[in-house]
């Protein structure tokens, strides 16, 4: 599974990865214990600094604690989350790699 790209969400603390991949129906977990179920959500927990997580469609949103560093958990999800390719998720099929946003600029 890759990160196609990550966009910013209404929510200064969440930040929204884009994937190549479908995920299935929506999941929403709130700590680690809710998240014992899903390998994926369970070892994103296991970041410092995670509060939330919604996984859905072709994305997953991560919610940081307020004093969480944005660049460590950036780096750490997007590393988490294509370490998981190949884990049963159904390619997307129109998905093309697409610039990573950073900051406001492109990369």
């Amino acid at each position: 599974m890759q990160v196609l790209r990550v966009e910013p969400t209404p929510n200064p603390n969440a930040i929204k990865f884009v994937l190549d991949a479908m995920l299935g129906s929506p999941s929403e977990f709130r700590n680690a214990e809710e998240a014992a179920s899903n390998d994926l959500a369970k070892e994103l927990f296991e970041m410092d600094g995670i509060e939330a997580l919604f996984l859905s469609e072709n994305f997953v949103t991560v919610t940081m604690n307020a004093g969480a560093d944005w660049h460590q958990v950036h780096e750490q999800a997007r590393k988490t989350i294509e370490a998981h390719a190949g884990e049963g998720f159904t390619q997307a099929s129109s998905a093309a790699p697409i610039p990573v946003i950073r900051d406001g600029a492109h990369e």
